[in-house]
């Protein structure tokens, strides 16, 4: 499968702040009653963005949270890592994060716990130029790939690389905060990290199309959202309403892309032209659930991939601790059974 998007009237400037991974923005959006709950504090990765961002503001604008008695305030983070630090350390109670940094965190001991797979379906891929001669993943052999140590792309490439039984790549590593900005300047073959996240920044520089890892059925379910395992237990409820909130409209985003962008504007006021963060969560559509999620509803973690993904990070990511136990890296108490608070299943219309 390759992906393609084709270049829209974006501003490069704001493309390129995006992809430098600035803080940018930082504001929070409250909102809720009752007045004597105290808010539960949720952490958005990087800069104001499509992925993650837009749907939160989304639910917030369209007084999801109010609608369910749930208080929250919504602030701007920087990378995964740091907002995974920040839940497991108090600092935050629920936050967005990479499935596969969620579970280096937790196999360090630290606490975590995953209550919801926001997306399922693993985004890591190679983004070209569109007249590359890189038309499959075989084909990258021998290229010069850019890539930022730490990230998801340093484990899922030489797991693919393995598993098809080609060359090895020649690395560009570069900073993450750099990344994008690197590809787009003209450096480099190809570029291994999130498609729809950095696909929509990069091709405005340079034109491009991507190839995804799942091409050869190697992944790690993409983004969680998470919290503590002592806050769980403690405000269930909450969690419980704040999740029926946000799946709510999450579920319902992908239909009224106009609004995702005015929630952006109005709960974000550095963001003066949303057109970016709208092709962002546009693109994330096509990531909501991985195959083996098919019939749950969107939100559920699938045993299958986080078995397999636990496994290719153990043996190229250096995982620590035992992965037998599934239950300690996610539960899925909000997704089974007829209490579910996502009404939406994959594979019907959500992106599997």
């Amino acid at each position: 499968m390759k992906l393609r998007l084709t270049a829209r009237p974006l501003v490069l400037a704001l493309a390129l702040a995006l992809g430098l991974g600035a803080c940018g923005g930082g504001g929070s959006s409250q909102a809720g009653p009752p007045r004597d709950q105290p808010a539960i504090k949720v952490l958005s990765p990087f800069p104001p963005n499509g992925a993650f961002t837009a749907p939160m503001l989304y639910a917030a604008a369209k007084g999801s949270f109010d609608k369910h008695g749930v208080k929250v305030e919504i602030t701007d983070g920087k990378t995964s890592l740091s907002v995974a630090n920040a839940v497991a350390q108090g600092e935050a109670d629920i936050g967005m994060v990479g499935s596969s940094v969620t579970a280096q965190v937790i196999s360090r001991g630290g606490s975590l716990i995953s209550i919801a797979q926001m997306y399922g379906k693993g985004s890591y891929g190679l983004i070209v130029p569109t007249d590359s001669s890189v038309r499959t993943l075989n084909d990258v052999a021998g290229k010069q790939v850019i890539e930022s140590a730490g990230s998801p792309e340093t484990v899922l490439l030489p797991a693919t690389i393995q598993k098809l039984g080609a060359a090895g790549t020649s690395a560009l590593n570069v900073d993450a905060t750099v990344k994008g900005s690197t590809y787009s300047s003209g450096r480099g073959e190809a570029l291994a990290t999130s498609i729809p996240f950095f696909l929509p920044i990069v091709t405005q520089g340079r034109p491009s199309r991507a190839i995804p890892f799942t091409d050869a059925d190697v992944q790690f379910p993409d983004y969680s959202i998470v919290t503590r395992p002592d806050f769980l237990r403690e405000r269930p409820d909450e969690v419980r309403k704040f999740l029926t909130a946000f799946f709510e409209s999450f579920n319902a985003a992908g239909q009224d892309l106009a609004g995702v962008g005015k929630a952006l504007v109005e709960l974000r006021p550095s963001v003066t032209n949303p057109d970016l963060q709208v092709a962002q969560f546009e693109a994330y559509q096509s990531f909501l659930c991985s195959s083996n999620q098919a019939g749950h509803p969107v939100g559920w973690h699938s045993d299958v991939d986080w078995a397999e993904g636990l496994a290719i990070f153990k043996e190229f990511g250096g995982l620590t601790g035992p992965i037998d136990d599934l239950g300690k890296f996610y539960t899925n108490e909000f997704f089974d059974g007829p209490n579910a608070v996502s009404a939406k299943l994959c594979g019907a219309g959500a992106g599997s």
